[in-house]
């Protein structure tokens, strides 16, 4: 708003000459808004006229007015209970409403913890009856297996004492048969005609004969087999031993109950790793009734072994060193020669005989 103008007091002529003024200006202060100051001459005229006010004006910068601000009114005591209720209402709302989503969450997390459990709990019960289930198939198994292993070692003890008790016996048949006088006997040093044991070559390392004090059987093309006859015996009950040592080759052995072409006959044989077999021939056609291993048999090249059968009936025994090694039930063939072999298992053989023995069984 405008300031108020302030007039000085008017000035009193003196009745002399008029000084002069200085020219009039304006002043302005140096800062916006500051007071300004003007100083004018008084307006020439008569001395009449009514002197012009000399004096100061001050002008001041106009104030911004004020903004107006209406007061609110108060609240009623009415429209305080009214909002009061409300905010009452709105409270107890919003709590039921947080109990209810709480109390259905811990629901439905207690069920879920609930279900949980039970389904552990089956699953436990579960693994639990299978356990046990395992653990009695496995007890059943275990004690089957124990009660089959005992079984199989009580069969495998009683047959073992049933074999032993059997060896024995054999053994001590053979042993009283062999004390007595033998039917034959050729210690084999020498031709003896009257046996009429095979002699010659069908060629070159094969063939029958005496040589350096025994008779000597040669195999000398693989798989051949040589047989070595005795022609003029002929035996069907009886204990037949010979004395062999295989100096080249693998295997070498006996014959008996030989037909006189030579073409039927049991071949007891054995080899130098201490195994043995009882074999038929008849024609070209062979067939393995008894093979085994034996300790009694003395492995090895030019290792000396005695071997024995007792035939009787339909029972062969077969011996080593005069120890029962196995038996068989064979009727097939009944009466022959008897002789001795060398085999060619792949490797020429040369087997040398002493002293074959037969004592006849009545």
């Amino acid at each position: 708003m405008p300031g108020k103008q302030h007039s000085s007091r008017p000035q009193v002529s003196t009745g002399g000459p008029e000084p002069e003024l200085p020219p009039p200006h304006t002043w302005t202060s140096r800062a916006e808004g500051s007071s300004e100051i003007s100083a004018e001459r008084p307006t020439e005229g008569g001395g009449s006229q009514e002197q012009a006010e000399t004096g100061t004006l001050v002008q001041t910068p106009a104030a911004e007015p004020a903004p107006f601000r209406l007061r609110s009114a108060g609240l009623s005591r009415g429209q305080w209970w009214l909002y009061g209720s409300l905010a009452a209402l709105l409270l107890l709302t919003s709590t039921a409403l947080l109990v209810m989503l709480t109390t259905g969450q811990a629901t439905a997390i207690l069920q879920a913890q609930a279900t949980a459990r039970a389904q552990a709990t089956r699953q436990v019960l579960a693994s639990a009856s299978a356990q046990a289930a395992g653990t009695a198939q496995a007890l059943a198994t275990q004690q089957a297996a124990i009660y089959a292993t005992a079984t199989a070692q009580s069969l495998a003890t009683a047959q073992n004492s049933q074999l032993t008790a059997t060896a024995t016996a054999y053994d001590e048949r053979l042993s009283q048969i062999t004390q007595g006088q033998p039917a034959f006997s050729d210690d084999l040093s020498s031709l003896d005609e009257s046996h009429g044991w095979d002699q010659g070559f069908s060629d070159a390392g094969t063939g029958c004969f005496f040589n350096n004090g025994a008779y000597e059987a040669r195999a000398g093309h693989p798989g051949l087999l040589q047989p070595c006859l005795a022609h003029n015996t002929n035996f069907s009950q009886f204990v037949y031993e010979v004395q062999l040592t295989i100096t080249h080759g693998q295997e070498a052995g006996l014959l008996f109950r030989a037909s006189s072409d030579g073409q039927s006959y049991y071949l007891f044989r054995v080899s130098i790793n201490g195994s043995f077999a009882l074999d038929l021939y008849q024609g070209q056609r062979g067939q393995t009734l008894l093979t085994g291993f034996s300790p009694a048999i003395s492995s090895g090249l030019t290792q000396t072994n005695i071997l024995g059968v007792l035939v009787s009936q339909e029972s062969i025994v077969l011996y080593v060193n005069e120890q029962a090694v196995g038996s068989v039930q064979d009727h097939t063939l009944s009466t022959g020669a008897i002789g001795v072999v060398a085999i060619d298992d792949q490797l020429p053989c040369v087997a040398q005989f002493s002293n074959a023995q037969v004592w006849a069984l009545h």
